[in-house]
């Protein structure tokens, strides 16, 4: 479990990050619901622009690089039916997910002598049913890296379901990085950070967030995965986002696209 840093000015100047408010991010001709109007501009140390190579940009995978919401219930689901326990719907799993996958299972009423198990068995299930990848996630990975950002992935699923993934969705290529099995993503991320001048971890959890905060990381999420997007805004990131087509304009400080 990563601990909460004190969300300070100076936290964020000592770690060489500093959040200002400014203009929404949104989809085009998409208004935005009231939530996420907190979504702020970027700004690394009050740099009106960030170059690429100065940034490492470290990803989530389920639910944030692979829009896989429903693969992953599915998977939860025949985790609990082999264990005789309630199926949960597309609305109970948004509502009880949460990292790391321990906790979950627990949530969920899995024997706590039987969570381990039961995580393994979940990554067998997630191995087994095909990736979907996030409209932009691919063509976002290869502009940063062309731009000479490092990018990768930090993961708390285990290695033989996300680098099946991986090849599936044919991104083996485009990740400086691949880090899973990840109990504590934030001594994971905690690794990498000096890196490069200026970090962001971008997810589609509160614990990504509660992560990339206590690791130094700009905290950003992402919509549309595993937790409803409230629930994300509440968490307190740096920036959310519905389309990771922005996130490069918002990751160099650059005008967002409308």
């Amino acid at each position: 479990m990563c601990r909460r840093r004190r969300r300070t000015r100076r936290r964020d100047r000592a770690a060489g990050l500093l959040a200002g408010p400014g203009r929404g991010l949104r989809r085009a001709g998409t208004a935005l619901p009231r939530h996420r109007r907190r979504t702020v501009r970027l700004a690394f140390r009050g740099v009106g622009h960030v170059s690429a190579s100065d940034l490492l940009v470290l990803f989530d995978w389920n639910g944030t690089l692979a829009d896989d919401a429903e693969r992953a219930r599915e998977a939860t689901n025949t985790v609990l039916r082999t264990r005789g326990l309630p199926e949960l719907t597309a609305a109970a799993f948004a509502g009880s997910f949460r990292l790391p996958m321990t906790a979950f299972m627990a949530a969920i009423g899995v024997d706590p002598a039987d969570l381990a198990g039961a995580v393994a068995d979940w990554n067998t299930q997630m191995a087994r049913r095909p990736p979907r990848l996030r409209t932009g996630a691919a063509a976002l990975l290869r502009r940063l890296r062309a731009g000479g950002a490092l990018v990768g992935v930090v993961s708390a699923a285990g290695a033989q379901a996300v680098r099946a993934d991986l090849r599936a969705c044919r991104l083996a290529a485009d990740l400086d990085i691949v880090v899973t099995d990840a109990a504590d993503k934030g001594d994971a991320l905690h690794r990498h950070r000096g890196l490069r001048t200026h970090a962001a971890y971008v997810g589609d959890t509160e614990y990504d967030l509660e992560c990339a905060h206590a690791a130094g990381f700009l905290p950003i999420g992402v919509t549309g995965g595993y937790r409803p997007a409230a629930a994300l805004a509440d968490a307190g990131p740096a920036a959310l986002i519905d389309d990771l087509a922005d996130l490069y304009d918002v990751l160099t400080c650059s005008r967002p696209s409308t």
